[in-house]
């Protein structure tokens, strides 16, 4: 839940909290990337897709140290969703700092060898 100005705004997913954890139920059960990749095609529109694989470039970018105005020239995407990223890395659930820290260190560690 979030104060935007003098209205406390519920997100909608709350309210669909048993939907939304089948969905997180079911992506945690796809085991390698090429079912994945399969699954998301059939789910998602292209759009739909590019824009979550530049929101996790971006987020990657972003713990890496790039700053917005490099992120927004790699990424093209808009400044507002940039901030959004930033906040959701500095104060939301973890979900990018934990999960993108790893993939950022594995691939540094494949860099290395």
């Amino acid at each position: 839940m979030y104060n935007s100005g003098t209205i406390t705004m519920v997100p909608f997913f709350i309210a669909q909290k048993g939907k939304i954890m089948n969905l997180y139920e079911i992506l945690a059960k796809i085991d390698n990337p090429e079912d994945l990749k399969k699954f998301f095609a059939d789910l998602c529109t292209y759009v739909e897709i590019e824009n979550l694989e530049k929101r996790a470039e971006a987020a990657q970018l972003l713990l890496k140290g790039n700053t917005y105005d490099e992120t927004i020239q790699k990424t093209g995407i808009s400044s507002a969703t940039i901030s959004r990223i930033s906040r959701c890395i500095r104060h939301g659930e973890g979900g990018y700092s934990e999960v993108l820290k790893k993939v950022v260190q594995e691939n540094e560690d494949k860099k290395d060898k």
